[in-house]
């Protein structure tokens, strides 16, 4: 068992080269408190495509927003959700919630919305749409990984997606550094575990064999660990819900680790009609769980300090099927259109409406992710607040706008954010990179003189960060 005391986590290795990070626990961490700087262990983002049903010219009525910026509880989002806004399916986090609305993308469109906004959302940089998307430099999750992963890991990249695969990139590990990731879930777990083509396959036959867990693969460290005399209850409790962890990841990705399971994800990574199925209409909204349990899963056994789940492509086309509406692809309810453009448009009926419950559906499973988290214990209290999970969205709206992108963060970072209040920035219009500089402090990850990050993004943007949202200087 390998145990850093720097990172204050253990690895086990087991038959075949699986590795399996475990969680933070009470014997691996400093005897004595030392003073530190605030800031979290880990940055996870989701990146959603087409917008959300906020206001629009007056177009149309806000469904996402709380209707009053300034402190949140319990009863006032729950409030808002019956007030028929997305955000009040929050509720139950009030007190970890940073809803900040104000933000901007900092360059006008290259040609093509999406890809613009694409390439930007994670980087304020410049960027050109043809013939390829491209940003002009690295991202965000890039720099928390070069300086804060292990050496040579890079970010987990995860992606959700029905077409090509050479656009959408979120993640750049520089100009031109496209990271699309993976978009099996199998894959990006496989990874994690250390059961890759690209290393022993001998753990991936034994498991497909013989219906095993990398549980089962790591027994014997497993044990030697588990018969430790200074791990506390607390620590027992931590592996035993890691480990349950593991294997629920497992059957769902799998449906054959136990002859009595049957999941909505069976047989996940196989092709069906029309393609994988982890992707057609029928398992999107599972698929996508399984994602995020995977981004958990990843912060919580420290095998990366920071993660991306795309939606979408250049925008999200799946194919939903709405209660009370006809199945229709997301990108044509986001513009409101099932073909053409201006008078020439084939309008669709109802279609803010139905916007706002695909809305909904992402809030309630980002909210399914903080549940999760929120359980997952640590020595210093729930996985949740020892870093953050953010989501926000390639545009504002559906007409491509680039202004206000909704960001939505969870999670108290170590005590880096002020947490529990919606901020309406003041001149709603504050460039994103300011919000990036933010975001590298939230992980720790500085200048090299220590001092906050305030210069990520494109050199000719405005330096500076968003001290609205911080509770430290």
């Amino acid at each position: 068992m390998k145990q850093p005391s720097r990172s204050r986590r253990a690895i086990l290795k087991g038959l075949g080269g699986t590795t399996l990070g475990l969680p933070l626990l009470d014997a691996f961490s400093p005897r004595r408190a030392t003073a530190a700087p605030a800031s979290g262990d880990f940055a996870l983002i989701i990146v959603g495509s087409n917008g959300v049903a906020q206001a629009y010219n007056s177009l149309e009525p806000d469904k996402f927003w709380p209707r009053t910026p300034g402190p949140l509880t319990r009863a006032g989002l729950a409030a808002d959700l019956a007030a028929n806004r997305a955000l009040g399916e929050l509720a139950d986090h009030a007190d970890r919630l940073l809803i900040l609305k104000g933000i901007k993308l900092p360059f006008r469109s290259s040609g093509d919305s999406h890809n613009s906004a694409d390439c930007q959302i994670l980087t304020a940089q410049q960027n050109i749409s043809e013939p390829i998307p491209t940003a002009f430099g690295e991202s965000l999750d890039n720099r928390i990984a070069r300086e804060k992963n292990p050496p040579g890991r890079e970010p987990l990249v995860v992606k959700i997606t029905r077409g090509p695969r050479t656009i959408g990139a979120v993640s750049y590990r520089g100009r031109n550094g496209q990271r699309f990731g993976d978009d099996n879930p199998m894959t990006a777990y496989q990874r994690m575990v250390g059961v890759t083509p690209q290393g022993d396959p001998a753990a991936a036959g034994l498991i497909q064999k013989r219906r095993l867990s990398v549980n089962d693969l790591v027994r014997a460290e497993m044990k030697r660990l588990l018969g430790r005399p200074d791990l506390s209850m607390d620590d027992r409790r931590r592996l035993d819900g890691h480990f349950t962890a593991i294997r629920e990841i497992e059957v769902t990705l799998t449906g054959k680790l136990a002859p009595d399971t049957d999941t909505s994800l069976k047989d996940v990574a196989g092709a069906g009609a029309g393609g994988p199925k982890y992707y057609s209409g029928d398992f999107t909204e599972a698929t996508m769980n399984v994602f995020l349990d995977l981004m958990a899963f990843a912060a919580a056994s420290g095998y990366t300090r920071v993660g991306v789940f795309k939606i979408g492509d250049r925008s999200d086309n799946n194919n939903w099927a709405l209660p009370g509406h006809p199945r229709m692809p997301f990108h044509k309810i986001a513009h409101r259109s099932e073909s053409g453009l201006g008078d020439n448009a084939t309008r669709i009926a109802n279609a803010h409406e139905m916007h706002h419950q695909i809305d909904r559906i992402y809030m309630r499973m980002f909210k399914r992710m903080m549940d999760r988290m929120a359980a997952m214990t640590t020595p210093g209290g729930p996985l949740l607040d020892q870093g953050f999970v953010a989501y926000t969205n390639q545009n504002a709206v559906g007409w491509h706008n680039f202004s206000p992108i909704p960001w939505v963060i969870a999670g108290r970072a170590r005590g880096y954010f002020s947490t529990g209040r919606y901020v309406s920035l003041a001149n709603q219009g504050t460039n994103l990179n300011l919000l990036l500089n933010t975001l590298l402090g939230a992980v720790g990850v500085t200048k090299p003189d220590g001092s906050p990050v305030d210069d990520f993004g494109a050199a000719e943007l405005p330096k500076g960060r968003v001290p609205e949202i911080l509770a430290v200087g």
